[in-house]
């Protein structure tokens, strides 16, 4: 119930935004005591959803979050906290090498731990993260991504699926890497 407004604050931010300053301008121009009072009324439902958006957990939030966590632990040390967010039932087409290949939880571990590995990748950034589409049970989430490096590295237009599995977390089951330049053509990962 409280999923929606949390989620679309910005947008009800504006509207607030907008009727309070309807409000502000006819006290302005009226000096009526009811347009300062509907103009306090604003603020505090302003407060009201600010306050929700701080205390409310959302799906949109928690897949976000999710997310943020599997970026943030891709080093060395971290990739098995990483696979805790992937689900058992992952199956998605990657291009590396200049093959496209079908990888499984169990191949994008091994190559998460060969990349980190060889190319020293000490976190991954995130950036623009939008769920585009939440249900009950999955979501698609789109993100630019790029390796935590010691060289400057290019942001990857990325698209995710999640599922909502049976201890009600949210894991990853699908990935694509897309070209920076070419955004829905597949990025060929080096090995």
């Amino acid at each position: 119930m409280l999923a929606w407004p949390v989620d679309n604050a910005f947008y009800l931010y504006i509207l607030l935004l907008c009727v309070a300053a309807g409000f502000l301008i006819a006290w302005w121009q009226t000096r009526e005591r009811r347009w300062a009072k509907a103009l306090g009324i604003t603020a505090g439902l302003a407060g009201l959803l600010f306050l929700l958006t701080l205390v409310v957990n959302t799906d949109r939030k928690e897949i976000e979050r999710t997310l943020r966590t599997m970026a943030r632990h891709m080093d060395a040390n971290h990739v098995d906290q990483v696979f805790e967010h992937v689900s058992d039932r992952f199956s998605s087409n990657l291009m590396v090498g200049g093959a496209t290949s079908t990888f499984d939880k169990k191949q994008l571990y091994a190559a998460a731990r060969r990349a980190v590995r060889n190319h020293e990748v000490d976190g991954v950034s995130i950036k623009h993260v939008s769920v585009e589409m939440v249900t009950d049970s999955e979501a698609l989430v789109s993100f630019s991504a790029a390796p935590v490096l010691e060289e400057n590295t290019l942001l990857f237009p990325c698209e995710a699926r999640f599922v909502k599995e049976a201890d009600d977390r949210w894991r990853m089951t699908a990935l694509q890497v897309f070209h920076p330049w070419h955004s829905k053509e597949l990025y060929d990962i080096p090995r």
